[in-house]
């Protein structure tokens, strides 16, 4: 994963995990105005059970419109009737809250604008709400004689702790997100550094493999130059496999080495204007010639129909490209004589080189990772298909570095076509 592209996904899934942390707020916000409008409508319930439960004619109620309060103790009774009034209203509200199942310690509040009658502390009736209060009197609601229940112990968190069952779950359900998002983000650091640390091996271990490499191939010239190799055929031979080994493990090593620099984003291409189909040519000519030995009955068909055949591209990787493409030919190859068509064509602005081989054929639930970095696909007991499983992969990174693409098409047992488009001048 480039860095760039893990930084971005870090910050989207930080935005992500804010948002869910405020609708989270939200939703308690709203969980909280619910229970709160729920709890006055039961209020509002109990008032009108009680305010229905008043007889208009009682003389104990209507008697309290005459009363006033002489002195402004917390219990005003300036009546002998008063102590009855005040048992009766507190046995119908104890009914009406069992009634609508409210468990919550309460007054009641009876009063008017000019003496209050029967109140714990004069300042409560500023603080009354106007939905828990009714006029007393149905008969005379200009008297102004207010019925009203007041809960001394409710407070802004007396509603909340009414959730803190669904408050708990919501705040676990965070505190496990924050510690996966903690863990991916720790992983994904643990990730990078040792991808780092891969990238830098491979950078050393090829440039190691580089000097011993050139060695072998120099000397393996020199004796293939010397007249005594020339005059025995054996030992020709041999200086030839020496030749073919060397330069096979010099293309392994340069395969691992750039798809090091593509995984860093580090390899900068060197676009040329070419004339492609010569070049193409030529690259397989080269490539017959190193490995006749091994595949010396290997036909080729060239079927040119794109008359512009002038595309911008870096001649070193896409010639890497194109042999991978055709190692990739005579890995899995079906029979022999192995049969090779390559034709290019125009489509969509864009210049299409179609390369079709008679070999095995690849599954279709491997086609989807044929280009995936070390994947191989599964050829049974077929042992001559060595190989990093990073020859597709570098393909597939050379092409979409040239702003192309690469696919495949492919049936068991009939071959497979590999297409590679880019765009035209």
């Amino acid at each position: 994963m480039k860095s760039f592209f893990a930084r971005k996904i870090v910050l989207i899934t930080t935005l992500l995990f804010i948002g869910i942390l405020m609708v989270q707020m939200l939703w308690v916000k709203s969980g909280y105005e619910y229970t709160q409008r729920a709890f006055d409508d039961k209020i509002g319930k109990v008032l009108d059970y009680v305010w229905q439960a008043i007889d208009p004619g009682d003389t104990l109620f209507n008697r309290i419109n005459t009363l006033a309060q002489v002195n402004p103790t917390p219990e005003v009774g300036d009546s002998a009737y008063w102590p009855i009034t005040r048992k009766m209203l507190r046995t119908r509200f104890d009914r009406a809250m069992r009634l609508y199942k409210i468990d919550q310690p309460y007054q009641v509040v009876l009063y008017r604008k000019e003496a209050t009658l029967y109140l714990p502390n004069k300042a409560v009736i500023d603080q009354l709400s106007p939905a828990y209060q009714v006029p007393l009197l149905r008969n005379c609601r200009d008297c102004g004689l207010q019925l009203g229940i007041h809960f001394p112990g409710m407070n802004l968190f007396s509603h909340v702790r009414k959730m803190q069952g669904l408050i708990w779950v919501s705040c676990g359900l965070i505190a496990l997100l924050v510690a996966c998002f903690a863990f991916v983000v720790n992983s994904w650091r643990k990730q990078v550094k040792l991808a780092t640390q891969k990238n830098a091996f491979i950078n050393n271990m090829t440039h190691e493999f580089k000097t011993p490499v050139f060695t072998i191939s120099v000397a393996a010239k020199i004796l293939q130059n010397s007249p005594t190799v020339a005059q025995e055929e054996r030992l020709q031979a041999c200086v030839q496999r020496i030749t073919n080994a060397s330069q096979k493990l010099k293309a392994h090593t340069e395969q691992i080495l750039q798809t090091a620099l593509f995984n860093e984003g580090n390899l900068t291409l060197q676009p040329v204007k070419t004339n492609i189909h010569p070049l193409i040519e030529d690259t397989i000519r080269n490539y017959w010639f190193a490995n006749n030995t091994e595949t010396p009955t290997t036909q080729y068909i060239f079927d040119w129909q794109s008359a512009n055949d002038e595309v911008v591209i870096d001649i070193h990787h896409f010639t890497n490209a194109l042999i991978n493409l055709l190692d990739n030919a005579h890995k899995y190859r079906r029979e022999v004589p192995l049969k090779i068509q390559l034709k290019s064509y125009h489509e969509n602005n864009q210049w299409v080189l179609a390369i079709q081989d008679n070999g095995l054929g690849i599954a279709k639930a491997d086609q989807k990772r044929v280009f995936e970095q070390f994947y191989r696909v599964n050829t049974g007991n077929l042992h001559n298909t060595k190989g990093f499983g990073l020859g597709l992969h570098y393909v597939k990174q050379v092409v979409e570095a040239h702003q192309g693409s690469v696919w495949l098409e492919s049936s068991l047992g009939q071959g497979s076509t590999f297409f590679v488009a880019l765009p035209v001048i």
